[in-house]
């Protein structure tokens, strides 16, 4: 008997995502910080955009799902929070490493620039269309071919 099995693979992006975030923001630095990055580091950017792919990712997950936008937003965004704020207490013991509030604000802001992103992306697409994708593709696996 052959068994068919669907990776899904937006979660599998979210779970990357997340793994590239927590990752990223927990690996030892081996230079000492610069005095004159007092109040941002350089990361900041890279914390703005990695937490926007990631809000997006989410949101996009979320909305296949079936969930409301409003919902998503503030599942989105408090994990996104929930993500900076933990990283943030744990990057205290990480050599080279040190919790700033610049970048908590910039995944924060991030996370709500890709729910904005990804709840344009999916108002954009026709109620309907991906359950009828999955669908046609669900009954394309489970097609079976006589054995001869």
């Amino acid at each position: 008997m052959t068994t068919y099995c669907r990776a899904p693979s937006r979660w599998v992006t979210v779970a990357l995502a997340t793994l590239a975030l927590v990752g990223g923001s927990l690996l030892p630095v081996p230079f000492e910080r610069h005095p004159s990055f007092e109040g941002a580091g350089p990361d900041t950017l890279a914390h703005f955009l990695g937490y926007a792919g990631f809000a997006a990712a989410l949101d996009e997950a979320l909305s296949v799902e079936g969930v409301g936008w409003v919902l998503r937003a503030a599942l989105t965004v408090g994990t996104a929070t929930g993500i900076a704020v933990g990283t943030g207490r744990v990057q205290r013991y990480v050599p080279g490493r040190a919790h700033e509030r610049s970048d908590v604000v910039a995944g924060v802001s991030g996370a709500c620039i890709g729910v904005l992103w990804g709840t344009r992306g999916s108002a954009r697409r026709r109620p309907g269309r991906i359950e009828s994708v999955t669908s046609a593709n669900d009954a394309r696996r489970t097609e079976r071919i006589p054995n001869t």
